[in-house]
């Protein structure tokens, strides 16, 4: 559309045509970069490079990384304290924005989004927790399987007996 009649186009359209290719290239690069560590992660050729990361830092980037529909959601962040996490940051932003996307793709426009940053007994712990529906029981034993998207089910009916969330821990280093 650009390239054959990109002169006909006022500059508003343009602009939501650039932003929807910057935002569609993101989610190829980061698709791509999850299939990579898997297959790193799989053949035993996965390199951790382990650095000593301020949580409320890496949780500030790892929304950067989010694609612009989080606007229709509220992202609320919440740190404890200065935590200082001894950890492999790549695949920890990777991570969060899996899991802050999978909130955003299954839970109903307009919910809440929260990520939690604590020490707990000598550990730093990231959780994030929507009010989607959650993972219904009959798939929960395969989620940890490669490529496993479950049946088809309406995933943005809100319902009250279900509450999603996940959890990231790993050696807290004090600040």
């Amino acid at each position: 559309m650009l390239l054959n009649s990109g002169e006909r186009l006022d500059d508003i359209t343009k602009h939501q045509i650039y932003t929807d290719i910057y935002d569609d290239s993101e989610w190829l690069i980061n698709i791509v970069e999850n299939l990579l560590s898997i297959t790193r992660l799989n053949d035993g050729r996965l390199k951790l490079k382990f650095t000593d990361q301020l949580l409320d830092e890496v949780i500030a980037e790892s929304l950067r990384h989010i694609s612009r529909k989080h606007e229709e959601y509220q992202i609320i962040t919440e740190c404890d304290e200065l935590i200082l996490a001894h950890m492999d940051v790549r695949l920890i932003l990777q991570v969060l924005i899996n899991l802050v996307d999978n909130a955003i793709k299954y839970t109903p426009k307009g919910s809440t989004i929260r990520i939690c940053a604590m020490n707990e007994n000598g550990k730093a712990k990231i959780q994030v927790e929507d009010n989607g529906p959650g993972i219904p029981d009959e798939m929960k034993p395969h989620i940890f399987e490669m490529f496993y998207t479950g049946k088809k089910y309406d995933r943005r009916q809100p319902s009250k007996s279900w509450f999603r969330f996940g959890t990231l821990s790993f050696d807290h280093r004090g600040a």
